[in-house]
């Protein structure tokens, strides 16, 4: 999760492969949750990652308009981008980390009731 939130587009899988396979993780699965940014919604996961970065920055929420554009602003915008992207992407790895950590818990509960206790063989 925390890779599709921040704004690297291009390296997310070769990001991915750095943090799964050093700690032994699900690679398919980490490249599948950092595809959240997709054509349809990096546009949007983009404006909301410079607004958090830029009222993080600055403390005030930031009106983008085709101006915003121009060359002598972008760098500011990818500023803003970068650590708003990190931020949401932290908060969003860690819910979809508690998430995960609860659903598999309560389904090996849910195994483990299922499943005789002792088997007694005669």
């Amino acid at each position: 999760m925390f890779v599709g939130f921040v704004p690297l587009y291009g390296v997310q899988t070769l990001v991915c492969l750095m943090l799964t396979v050093p700690f032994r993780l699900d690679f398919p699965l980490s490249w599948a949750t950092s595809n959240i940014a997709n054509p349809i919604t990096a546009p949007f996961i983009i404006a909301l990652d410079i607004e958090i970065g830029r009222f993080l920055i600055h403390g005030e929420w930031v009106h983008i308009g085709t101006s915003d554009f121009q060359v002598s602003r972008i760098g500011a915008l990818l500023v803003d981008a970068l650590l708003g992207g990190a931020v949401l992407g932290a908060v969003t790895g860690i819910l979809g980390a508690l998430v995960t950590f609860f659903w598999m818990r309560r389904t090996a509960g849910a195994r483990a009731k299922r499943s005789p206790a002792t088997l007694t063989h005669r």
